[in-house]
């Protein structure tokens, strides 16, 4: 059996991870600043925190603990011994890290840095799989995007998710810490509060709210589903041979914002799009990533089409809206 350190695996994609690897038998530890991020409205993000802990973590040990706590890292660390740590605890908006580069800097590098160095420390150092971003890559200059392509990152998030990867790719190997590095894209589906385009959009629909869209909707990201996503995390942080690599774990197609907004208003046909202001922060030009390694290496491959994943997540959102209860969205 491994043990597993989850830091922030009590956010989106780590509470869904966690219920993974509990149902396949491993023990799980998650460590969580309890900070969402949140730009939700609180009565709805507080119902979701609670679904999230009630269906998803139920079984596993939830600790308090920020990685910008060194001593704490390491307390917790030295007393849960685990064989493998999930690296989740990075702020998870770019609009964020652009407004306050201080604080992002300090969660996103210092906060990886210090997780590092708590692993290192241990007798036996764990396996490190570090949660980065697509971000990292810029304006993407080709389709299928692969991990070999040059990062040029070019907004402040994207600018910080690579230098994390830079100073764990420096500092693992001189520490006899193995590191694995993945890249997800545009995650979605139950239990987000974080405001991500998918979410606003969802939530808008099953409130029947206007949603304003404030980017051309010819933007394309690869939407991923987040039981994809914590999937293609178990792989990575399970697989010996995946150390020293990194991987794209999307779903391997991106779609424009208006085929998304389609593919929500089948599921749920009220909702009302609005053009509003557009928005001060540049993202980058995005697309498909080429998801190729992690099939061949991980043996790992998405399953959710965006409209089957957005019709389970509409569901989801409608169910907890009207406060029955919530049908079961963790498979």
């Amino acid at each position: 059996m491994a043990r597993f350190l989850l830091v922030g695996g009590a956010g989106f994609i780590g509470s869904h991870l966690a219920h993974r690897l509990v149902e396949r038998g491993e023990d799980v530890t998650v460590l969580d600043a309890g900070e969402d991020y949140g730009r939700t409205a609180p009565a709805r993000r507080r119902e979701i925190v609670d679904w999230r802990h009630r269906e998803l973590l139920c079984d596993v040990p939830v600790l308090h603990g920020d990685t910008r706590d060194l001593p704490r890292l390491r307390e917790i660390a030295g007393a849960v011994e685990p064989t493998h740590i999930v690296h989740l605890a990075n702020l998870p908006l770019s609009d964020l890290a652009a407004l306050e580069p201080a604080i992002a800097r300090a969660n996103i590098v210092d906060g990886t840095v210090n997780v590092l160095h708590a692993a290192a420390g241990l007798l036996r150092p764990p396996a490190l799989t570090y949660v980065s971003s697509s971000m990292v890559y810029g304006d993407f200059d080709r389709e299928p995007m692969p991990e070999h392509a040059p990062e040029r990152a070019h907004c402040t998030y994207g600018r910080l998710k690579l230098a994390a990867e830079r100073a764990l790719a420096t500092r693992a190997q001189a520490a006899h810490v193995p590191l694995t590095i993945v890249r997800p894209s545009a995650v979605y589906g139950p239990g987000d509060v974080n405001g991500r385009f998918l979410q606003r959009l969802v939530d808008a629909a099953v409130q029947g709210s206007p949603f304003v869209l404030r980017t051309t909707p010819e933007a394309r990201l690869d939407f991923t589903s987040v039981h994809d996503v914590a999937a293609g995390l178990e792989a990575a942080a399970l697989a010996r041979e995946a150390c020293g690599s990194v991987y794209n774990i999307t779903a391997g197609k991106a779609h424009s914002l208006r085929a998304a907004i389609a593919a929500v208003r089948f599921h749920a046909p009220r909702l009302d799009v609005v053009d509003g202001p557009p928005s001060a922060v540049r993202r980058p030009r995005r697309g498909t990533l080429d998801i190729g390694r992690a099939q061949r290496e991980l043996g790992w491959a998405p399953r959710w089409t965006l409209q089957a994943g957005l019709g389970a997540y509409v569901a989801f959102a409608d169910t907890l809206a009207t406060h029955a209860p919530v049908p079961d969205a963790t498979r």
